[in-house]
């Protein structure tokens, strides 16, 4: 193979969720470790090598730790098949959740389903102040004062294979997607699964997006 390791102009969103997921599955193999990919038509090759992100600076985390690095394959490769992307789309049941919640967030959901990778469902919007408290009780919230009170809080969870997925790859490819989404639209939001690096929080919540 004739590799050339991507430049950053070059690393699109859906290559960068690839990238990720590569990680999250490989990240203790040896480093040099290759994992081919292909997306569409294009070869890539994913290689597990040893990062560094200076300490205070942006990227986290600081210091060494295992990345996946992205080369695309520029031997002449055997036709590949294209297959058109498949189209996702918000069904009857996520258009009812999304009901109540801010036009805001319903706008980005709306949005991002027409461009993720991979499909995703509403699994809950507005909430009454009686579930919260019963969730609270069941310790399956960490407090009273929810945003999904007021509708400013949409749970989502990857869709894959006729059923809800809760395997953080998946999560975390179906994050980026969002994030555009919401980028697009210069839309203030928060995901929970980067609740580890906020004050307060503890734990990583994969579904939970906010206002």
């Amino acid at each position: 193979m004739a590799l050339r390791r991507l430049k950053n102009a070059e690393v699109t969103l859906q290559i960068s969720a690839k990238a990720q997921q590569i990680l999250n599955a490989n990240r203790t193999k040896p480093f040099g470790t290759e994992i081919p990919f292909a997306i569409g038509a294009t070869p890539y090759v994913g290689i597990i090598e040893q990062h560094f992100h200076p300490f205070g600076g942006k990227l986290k985390p600081w210091g060494y730790h295992p990345g996946c690095s992205v080369f695309i394959d520029e031997t002449t490769p055997a036709p590949i098949p294209k297959v058109a992307r498949k189209i996702f789309y918000l069904g009857k049941t996520s258009l009812e959740r999304l009901e109540g919640v801010d036009e805001r967030l319903v706008r980005v959901f709306r949005r991002a389903i027409t461009i993720t990778a991979i499909d995703f469902t509403i699994i809950e919007g507005l909430r009454s102040a009686a579930r919260q408290k019963d969730l609270f009780a069941k310790k399956m919230t960490d407090t009273l004062q929810s945003k999904h009170l007021v509708g400013r809080a949409v749970d989502v969870a990857p869709w894959v294979a006729g059923k809800v997925s809760w395997a953080w790859t998946d999560f975390d490819l179906l994050a980026p997607f969002i994030k555009a989404a919401a980028k697009e639209f210069e839309i203030p939001i928060v995901w929970g699964g980067n609740w580890p690096n906020v004050p307060g929080r503890s734990r990583r919540d994969g579904p939970h997006w906010q206002i």
